[in-house]
């Protein structure tokens, strides 16, 4: 019930309108304000607030607060108590969505079905760079399963963007893992390749496609044969350079897999509007044998995932490649069926409900992008009263110095915004049964390298920062500084990574 919105609210009001005492109707609702963390879903939490001091309607309610802890180890509740109670608001208020702190307190050891194996803790871990964090977050995993096999561990972020240096070191250390509606198929290789390849089908002029087609692994030609091919002539399409790929100066095994990438394409770009495009799309990556460069077999359902919703874009009529592209951006790629344990990767806001043993929560030093100012602010809130203020305010004009309304309404939702930033940072900690670990990027001062500036403002960190600088301080001693890797070997090892056909490769007779 914390994360209901002034719309569902008022249902429930029109639900209940009938309703007299003693005839038989009950009205139960469950919520924590302190979880609250919806408002882009248009939830406000002051409605909790709200109907807990007024009820709902001329409905009264009768609150019941639970403060026993049935999930964490007691070590681990004192911490989030003496965390968290002096971080949220001292005071109620419903306008802003402030939620004071309620403390909780571990039951009787008897009383817990559920006890962890993993040891209690809650342990920061300051680390100088990106390489050095993901490093860390692998040694973390590797250590608690080797003390603990069957542990139960997460690693949660408040961005998906945290996560660029962390899965490919979690894949290099061979951790398996599953990542919930984390990689986007955009991101995923072999789907940008597929759709270099529809883009490329259904328009012979567009260079990009082209260029990015003749770098997939169904071809595979090196940046010099890109070069040779592209920069001659810019006036006429990249298809028709391709057909005098005899002409060009390059070597023979390119010769070879150009002859076969024109073969395929004559053929496929034969059948064009003679197949479904999904269709025509599927056989054209077959011949070219995208299948065969698949890594894993799972990814087969990132391809089909893609086709199905190339098939729907053509059904509702309104396929072009730019609304394409912003599908595949909200389209999220499936996590792997994987047998025995896994580390389980999310969003905080995936996590909401959810408990494991082991919780790691890197990039606590990252901030998001300020918030840009919007044409038109408005705030919806819930009062004492009952009814609800509408607050409207335009962007102030580009001859006007101020507008009193829009500040008011932008600095009340700062206000709103902050609260929720403790609550989400909250959530995630208390996702932690035995072990949590605060990961986070830190700057020393050159002159005295034990002393850390502080965290960038609107990051979790800086929240933190009041109650666990001296911890920080504390481990930063005697740190040996990680070492960084140099773009020399950033390249040699980008070198192994590009992978492609043999020159001799041919689809099999079976398909």
């Amino acid at each position: 019930f914390q994360d209901t919105s002034i719309a569902q609210f008022r249902l429930l009001e029109q639900i209940t309108t009938a309703w007299q005492p003693g005839d038989g109707h009950t009205f139960f609702l469950v919520g924590d304000p302190m979880q609250s963390i919806y408002r882009f879903r248009k939830a406000e939490v002051g409605l909790f607030l709200q109907a807990r001091a007024r009820g709902i309607g001329n409905i009264s309610l009768t609150p019941l607060t639970l403060t026993v802890n049935f999930r964490s180890q007691p070590e681990v509740i004192t911490w989030f108590n003496t965390t968290f109670q002096p971080l949220m608001p001292k005071h109620e208020n419903i306008s802003i969505g402030a939620v004071t702190y309620t403390p909780s307190h571990a039951p009787d050891i008897k009383a817990l079905h559920n006890l962890s194996t993993v040891q209690s803790s809650v342990t920061v871990h300051p680390v100088f760079t990106a390489q050095e964090e993901a490093h860390t977050i692998s040694a973390l995993i590797q250590n608690t399963y080797v003390h603990t096999p069957n542990a139960r561990i997460a690693i949660l972020v408040r961005a998906r963007t945290h996560l660029k240096t962390i899965l490919p070191q979690l894949k290099a250390a061979g951790i398996a893992y599953r990542a919930i509606e984390i990689e986007t198929l955009a991101e995923r290789p072999h789907i940008q390749d597929i759709f270099a390849l529809t883009r490329a089908l259904l328009h012979l002029g567009d260079r990009i496609a082209w260029l990015a087609l003749l770098r997939t692994p169904w071809c595979g030609l090196s940046l010099n044969d890109l070069h040779t091919i592209a920069a001659a002539d810019h006036t006429v399409t990249l298809w028709e350079r391709l057909q005098q790929a005899t002409a060009f100066n390059i070597n023979d095994d390119t010769k070879i897999r150009l002859a076969r990438l024109v073969k395929v394409l004559s053929h496929s770009l034969q059948q064009r509007e003679r197949l479904p495009l999904a269709q025509w799309v599927e056989r054209s990556w077959m011949a070219l044998g995208g299948a065969a460069c698949l890594p894993h077999i799972s990814d087969q359902q990132d391809i089909h995932a893609y086709l199905k919703l190339l098939t729907h874009s053509q059904q509702k009529g309104f396929l072009n490649m730019a609304n394409l592209a912003e599908q595949l951006q909200r389209l999220y790629a499936s996590p792997p069926t994987l047998t025995g344990n896994a580390v389980e990767v999310m969003t905080i806001h995936k996590a909401k409900g959810l408990e494991f043993d082991c919780v790691i929560l890197p990039g606590l030093h990252r901030s998001l992008a300020a918030d840009e100012q919007q044409l038109l602010l408005s705030m919806e809130r819930p009062t004492l009263f009952g009814h609800p203020d509408l607050l409207l305010a335009p962007i102030k004009a580009s001859s006007e110095e101020r507008d009193a309304i829009y500040a008011y309404l932008y600095h009340e939702e700062k206000k709103r915004a902050n609260n929720e930033i403790i609550r989400l940072l909250y959530v995630a900690a208390t996702r932690a049964k035995s072990a949590l670990h605060l990961v986070a990027e830190v700057e020393t001062d050159m002159q005295h390298p034990t002393i850390i500036s502080p965290p960038a403002k609107n990051s979790l960190l800086a929240y933190l920062w009041p109650a666990l600088a001296s911890e920080f301080m504390l481990k930063i001693k005697d740190k040996p500084i990680f070492s960084v890797i140099t773009p020399k070997e950033i390249v040699s090892s980008h070198e192994h990574i590009f992978r492609r056909l043999p020159v001799d490769w041919c689809i099999p007779d079976d398909l």
